[in-house]
């Protein structure tokens, strides 16, 4: 005879489970993703935000500007974005990652 434990277990804040076949397509997703060598600003705020909108990946790209420049040894040339936001895809998710905010 077996006996069966039942465990409750709840997500931590801001976490939540997905299925396997959930998450295998998540990370074929994004291993796309890194092969799309840079972003405009538009890819950026789909990415992060799920949105068409940029105004928000804006405000985060000027908020992070002093980790993100290569003035100060980031990776994104923020002088020369008047020709369009150039922004190396791979470096910045994995920025994002732990930068979430």
């Amino acid at each position: 005879m077996s006996d069966t434990i039942l465990i409750l277990y709840e997500a931590p804040k801001g976490f939540q489970f997905i299925s396997e076949e959930e998450y295998e397509r998540f990370q074929a997703w994004k291993q796309a993703q890194r092969g799309i060598r840079t972003w405009k600003l538009k890819d950026l705020a789909k990415y992060k935000y799920g949105t068409k909108s940029t105004e928000r990946a804006s405000r985060y790209l000027i908020k992070h500007r002093h980790d993100l420049d290569v003035e100060q040894g980031g990776f994104i040339d923020y002088v020369n974005t008047h020709n369009g936001w150039q922004i190396p895809a791979a470096e910045m998710m994995d920025y994002l990652l732990s930068h979430p905010d």
